[in-house]
């Protein structure tokens, strides 16, 4: 269990993907692992900037980096802006640590929106954890952060169940929940309609259709 050649096997899997992949961190492989520190080491030797692996570097985009915490990335795309932060569930080892990393992902959201804001019309945000008690204050921030921006913005985490879009979290009509079935094969393919305003997931064979 959360051995090196897990991560090996995982690096490997997406490395023919025909786009760049980003990777956030879960708990499975970190924090709920019986070694957390060296679960960390693994995550980032195998995982980290992972778009730098096995791709050139974008030529429609610039993707950045938060200093201090590599692991969250930004850049925008056709108007949307998509951000990683790592935002775990699973085991709280510390809670000081825990408050302090959520702090920083508060951060590194605001600042890239604030410099995005007059290009995107959309903004995406990738974390592994849902919504509960132990991350309330982050999500709680967030919501007072999209109110003042008014821009749509998703949070997209991963889901033991199926997926499922939902708006208006946090009584903010433009902060919508985006749960994705984790641990099966396609992943999902969201589509994203700036211009009809329009959001659609399929996690049926869609890699099997016709381009």
């Amino acid at each position: 269990e959360c051995a090196s050649y897990a991560y090996e096997e995982f690096n490997s899997l997406l490395s023919n993907s025909p786009v760049p992949v980003y990777c956030t961190p879960g708990d499975n492989e970190w924090n709920d692992c019986p070694s957390p520190d060296q679960a960390w080491t693994n995550w980032m030797t195998y995982l980290g900037k992972y778009d730098t692996q096995y791709w050139d570097k974008p030529s429609l985009y610039t993707v950045q980096r938060q200093k201090g915490q590599g692991e969250n990335f930004a850049f925008v795309h056709h108007r949307v802006a998509y951000i990683g932060v790592n935002m775990v569930g699973g085991f709280l080892h510390d809670q000081d640590e825990w408050n302090t990393r959520h702090e920083s992902n508060l951060r590194w959201i605001r600042n890239r929106v604030e410099k995005y804001y007059e290009n995107v019309e959309i903004v995406v945000i990738f974390g592994h954890a849902e919504p509960n008690s132990s991350n309330d204050n982050f999500f709680t921030t967030l919501a007072e952060y999209i109110t003042d921006w008014d821009v749509v913005t998703i949070y997209m985490h991963e889901s033991r169940t199926e997926m499922q879009l939902s708006s208006n979290f946090k009584n903010v009509q433009q902060f919508l929940l985006m749960a994705v079935q984790g641990g099966i094969w396609p992943p999902a393919r969201v589509y994203i309609d700036t211009a009809k305003n329009r959001i659609r997931i399929n996690q049926n064979n869609w890699h099997l259709e016709a381009p």
